[in-house]
């Protein structure tokens, strides 16, 4: 799945090159948002949720390519 996300910072990414951006990498996770906006357009979002040294926090958002 990781290869799917497009970010801001990563593209196609491996966990490897998670290892060596998060040093302490414990664990990670892509979360799909979709929400409506005010002129009722459907907005996608994945954010990458990284784990380090027990603390989540995000690490990138972007999106799925198909």
């Amino acid at each position: 799945m990781l290869k799917r996300f497009k970010g801001k910072n990563f593209a196609r990414s491996s966990a490897s090159s998670l290892d060596l951006a998060f040093p302490g990498l414990d664990d990670w996770t892509l979360v799909d948002v979709r929400y409506k906006n005010e002129k009722q357009q459907e907005i996608a979002r994945t954010i990458l949720y990284v784990s380090v040294n027990a603390q989540w926090r995000v690490g990138d958002s972007g999106t799925l390519v198909k």
